[in-house]
């Protein structure tokens, strides 16, 4: 919530923030369902409230999803 626009003297507050990566996998290097496309890209909206809503290529899933794509990529789990 801390990336949360506040507001300013000339602009009003905003409700939400959100966040998205593109990833080129025009090698394939990514595997499972999402292997044949050429890009996949995962977002992450957070509102006010504290709440979190995930997309990965604009489908709504949840955040285990996400996880399980980098699965095997040698990232910890912490990087995500």
């Amino acid at each position: 919530t801390d990336v949360i626009f506040n507001g300013s003297g000339g602009r009003k507050p905003v409700g939400a923030a959100s966040v998205e990566l593109v990833f080129d996998n025009s090698d394939g290097a990514l595997t499972g369902p999402y292997a044949a496309y050429a890009e996949v890209s995962l977002k992450r909206q957070v509102t006010r409230d504290g709440q979190s809503t995930y997309y990965i290529n604009g489908a709504k899933c949840r955040r285990k999803d996400i996880t399980q794509l980098f699965l095997g990529t040698g990232l910890g789990s912490r990087s995500y």
